[in-house]
């Protein structure tokens, strides 16, 4: 229903919608209970910034017989305690921590989950085995890939729309539930193999995704790894499972720079040039599809592209081809570029400040207040959080000047 259902826009900012939906389930009783209902709206809410009305009823239908079968995702011989559980989009975070991880724990066979529409397989699959052979080279454990597909029927969407089959499907470009969705399918994965623990990897600036302008403030900007949904999406988990169920991000505190640099130098940059992260790729679901004549993979306009070019460059790491480089960009097309380059000065700014840098951040960045407080649930002390905070957004500003200064004409 998110997906299908438009946001109502006013220029730049988005408003909340109201969702209702009835729901056919096998064990109404158990989600009805207002422990485990409150905490589901209370998630989805933070994530989409909507407001959720949801009502669990007994499924009319009788289940499949191959619905009620445990299958096994893993093979048998693999024991819990060998296993790490990651989620994996096949772009250049999900990579670099995959990476760092594998070199960190090379005893553990690192399980990755993927969930994406049947045309980004390609790009994921080749990633995810290039990276499992480099991580065999030095010395650690073969990657185990789990993919799911989430292609959404658009038969079944009209017809519960009531929507003529001649009519193209509206899809709604901030579809924020993706992140909910992928979390617990990832979650699932691993609880079902025993496991307690997902790791997720995104750098911390693009984890905590502060609003670019004031204007731009709402469900434009994704929450979906906000330390703060992740704590609740834990709870959540936690409570569906009956055990104790833990998200982990270790990247909070290290830019995507950061990363980069640490994949560089463990020898491994080259790996990066396989990743995919443009917001426009087929089968991403989000945005408008890439031009007709458009010829490489990242189309170099989007915001994920955007960091991830600044990012790579600062780190000084070899990137894969865009078909609009920073400093081609022109006219409507340098609108994100202006906007992030703005807020990056903006937060180096504030996070330089004499006396306490994080009060002037979080004057700047009132949403920043979300992260801090997700950040304390995840067990870091205030002095943690406050540090490792001003210490992101002055490296990330100084990331931007880094590279604004390998090529000063992306800035004219």
């Amino acid at each position: 229903m998110d997906r299908f259902l438009p946001r109502p826009r006013d220029a730049e900012r988005t408003d909340a919608r109201d969702i209702h939906l009835i729901l056919p389930v096998r064990v109404p009783e158990r989600w009805n209970q207002p422990e485990l209902n409150e905490l589901l709206h209370r998630t989805l809410e933070f994530l989409t910034q909507d407001r959720w009305h949801l009502e669990f009823v007994a499924r009319s239908l009788p289940a499949k017989s191959h619905s009620n079968t445990q299958v096994l995702l893993l093979p048998a011989d693999y024991a819990v305690d060998q296993l790490e559980f990651g989620l994996y989009s096949g772009g250049a975070d999900s990579s670099m921590g995959t990476l760092l991880n594998g070199l960190r724990h090379q005893n553990k066979t690192q399980v990755l989950i993927a969930a994406t529409g049947s045309n980004l397989q390609k790009y994921q699959r080749a990633s995810s085995n290039h990276m499992s052979k480099v991580l065999q080279s030095q010395g650690a454990q073969r990657l185990v890939d789990v993919t799911f597909e989430t292609t959404v029927k658009h038969a079944a969407v009209r017809q519960l729309r009531q929507i003529e089959a001649n009519k193209r499907l509206r899809e709604e470009s901030s579809q924020r539930t993706r992140g909910f969705l992928f979390t617990a399918i990832g979650a699932v994965v691993a609880a079902s193999s025993g496991g307690t623990t997902l790791n997720v990897y995104e750098n911390g600036v693009g984890a905590i995704n502060l609003p670019y302008s004031r204007a731009s403030v709402g469900a434009d900007h994704t929450r979906s790894m906000h330390p703060r949904f992740l704590v609740l999406m834990s709870e959540l988990l936690s409570a569906l499972f009956d055990h104790p169920f833990r998200i982990h991000n270790p990247f909070w505190f290290t830019t995507k720079g950061q990363m980069a640099t640490q994949v560089a130098q463990a020898g491994l940059g080259a790996v990066l040039k396989t990743t995919v992260s443009c917001e426009q790729t087929i089968g991403r679901g989000i945005g408008p599809m890439p031009l007709s004549g458009r010829r490489e993979t990242h189309c170099g306009i989007c915001t994920s592209c955007l960091l991830r070019q600044v990012s790579l460059r600062a780190a000084g790491v070899e990137d894969a081809k865009y078909t609009h480089a920073l400093e081609t960009l022109q006219g409507d097309d340098r609108r994100w570029l202006t906007l992030m380059e703005y807020q990056a000065q903006q937060l180096g700014n504030a996070a330089s400040t004499d006396g306490n840098a994080l009060v002037s951040l979080l004057k700047l960045s009132p949403d920043l207040r979300y992260a801090f407080d997700g950040l304390r649930l995840q067990g870091y002390s205030p002095a943690q959080v406050s540090v490792g905070l001003v210490d992101l957004f002055r490296m990330y500003a100084s990331e931007w000047r880094r590279a604004q200064s390998q090529n000063a004409s992306f800035t004219a």
